[in-house]
């Protein structure tokens, strides 16, 4: 599914910005599973982050933040949205102890 700037934007404001909805990890989506072609290929299922959007600018597909409010084409803008790279920083497991350990 491709959602685009203006329906990332709508939620944002339709879940006032919740954070919880943004999946864990370093990417702007959740793997579901992993599906096999009839060849044998593997593809792998996704949820996207609600608030991650794309536009498309002549032959380029740039990434978009609704949560950041900014996107890939801008000047001052992320850099790797386009490969659904997490730029929010928002449940990276950064703040996650290492080892399974506990805070």
């Amino acid at each position: 599914m491709t959602r685009n700037v203006m329906d990332a934007d709508a939620n944002h404001r339709h879940h006032g910005g919740d954070t919880g909805l943004v999946p864990a990890g370093l990417y702007c989506y959740r793997t579901d599973r992993i599906e096999y072609e009839a060849d044998g290929r593997p593809r792998m299922k996704i949820t996207t982050c609600p608030y991650w959007g794309s536009r498309q600018i002549d032959d380029a597909t740039f990434g978009y933040c609704a949560h950041l409010k900014t996107g890939d084409w801008e000047d001052d803008g992320t850099m790797l949205l386009h490969d659904m790279v997490k730029e929010c920083g928002i449940n990276t497991g950064d703040d996650e102890p290492e080892n399974g350990g506990t805070h």
